[in-house]
C-alpha cells in the first residue's frame, strides 16, 4: 500500500453536523483528518464567508442570495455561519486548510486575510476559474493552488461505467494541461472517477500534485490511493480512516505547510506518523520561527 495520503474533511466531513460549521470542523479534527475543506463566497458588504450554495433558503420561504445580502443579515439567519477570518483563527493551527472558491472577484480580499493571518503556506486554494488562480499566484504565491476539474462526472450516468469515464478522462486531461499552465496552478484536483494510474503519472511528470474528491467508498479510496494521489477529500473521515487501516489521528496536520506534507508522502514509507506538535498545533521545529514572524 502506498503512503497514507493527506485526508481532507469535505466541508468538515461530519454528516451529523451542519456543513462548513465550526462543529463540523471540530469533529473532523477529533477523528484524525489532516486538513479541513471549506467553501468560500463573498457577501454584499465584502465579507468572505463559508457557504457552498449561492443562496440560502429560510424556513419562512424567503431566499437570500449571498452576493446580494449583507453579512449581518446572513449571520442573523444562520447563527453558525463562519467567516474566513474566523476559520483561519480557530482551525489554522489544528489542521492544514483547503479553501474552495465558489466565485471570482474576491482574490485581493482573500490574499489580504491570508497575509494578515500570517501562514498562507498552510492553505491550499482550489478553484474552477483559471483567472482566479492566476491572480492569486501573484498575490499570495506561498499558498498551494489547485485547478479543480471533473465536475461533470458528479452527474455522470452510472450505467456508462468505466467506458464512459474513459471517454471523458483524456479530453479532460488535455484541458487540464493547458488550463493549469495558464492558471499558474501547482496542483490539480479531480473527481475521483477521473483518476487512473496513467493520468496521475502523466500529470506528475508535468510537475503537478494530484489530489481527488469526494471519496466515501472504501474500495474507491483504495483504488485512487494505489493510483498515486497524494490527497483525497471525503465526507466521512471517521469511517474512511479506520476502514483503510489508518490510526484515527492526523498524520500531516502538524506539517509546516502543504508542500512539506507532500514531500513527506514522497519520501516516507507507508506507515507515517506525525511529529510532536506545539500546543498551537504547529511542528516544534517551525513554531518558534513562526511565532517571531507573527
Amino acid at each position: 500500500m502506498p503512503p497514507r495520503p493527506v485526508v481532507i474533511a469535505h466541508r468538515g466531513g461530519a454528516p451529523h453536523e451542519i456543513d462548513n460549521s465550526a462543529a463540523a470542523f471540530r469533529h473532523a479534527v477529533t477523528v484524525g483528518a489532516d486538513a479541513l475543506e471549506c467553501d468560500v463566497r463573498q457577501t454584499a458588504d465584502g465579507v468572505l464567508v463559508l457557504l457552498h450554495d449561492d443562496h440560502v433558503r429560510l424556513d419562512d420561504g424567503r431566499r437570500l442570495v449571498v452576493r446580494q445580502t449583507s453579512y449581518p443579515a446572513l449571520k442573523n439567519a444562520l447563527p453558525w455561519l463562519l467567516t474566513v477570518e474566523e476559520f483561519l483563527a480557530e482551525f489554522g493551527d489544528q489542521a492544514l486548510l483547503n479553501l474552495d472558491l465558489k466565485e471570482a472577484g474576491y482574490e485581493e480580499e482573500l490574499a489580504r486575510l491570508l497575509r494578515s493571518w500570517g501562514h498562507p503556506a498552510r492553505v491550499f486554494i482550489t478553484a474552477q476559474r483559471l483567472a482566479s488562480l492566476r491572480r492569486l499566484a501573484g498575490l499570495v504565491p506561498e499558498a498551494l493552488r489547485g485547478l479543480s476539474r471533473g465536475h461533470v462526472l458528479s452527474w455522470w450516468p452510472p450505467h456508462l461505467g468505466e467506458r464512459g469515464t474513459t471517454t471523458v478522462r483524456w479530453p479532460l486531461a488535455l484541458q487540464i494541461a493547458f488550463g493549469a499552465a495558464y492558471a499558474r496552478a501547482n496542483a490539480v484536483t479531480v473527481h475521483h472517477r477521473v483518476v487512473s494510474p496513467l493520468l496521475v503519472r502523466w500529470l506528475r511528470q508535468r510537475g503537478y500534485v494530484v489530489t481527488t474528491w469526494t471519496v466515501d467508498d472504501l474500495g474507491e479510496a483504495r483504488r485512487v490511493i494505489e493510483a498515486g494521489v497524494w490527497a483525497l477529500t471525503t465526507n466521512e473521515p471517521d469511517d474512511l480512516l479506520p476502514g483503510l487501516g489508518y490510526p484515527a489521528r492526523a498524520a500531516y496536520a502538524c506539517s509546516g505547510d502543504w508542500r512539506e506534507a507532500f514531500n513527506r508522502i514522497a519520501w516516507l514509507p507507508p506507515l507515517v506518523a506525525d511529529r510532536p506538535c506545539q500546543p498551537n498545533g504547529l511542528p516544534r521545529e517551525n513554531a518558534s520561527k513562526r511565532d517571531r514572524r507573527a
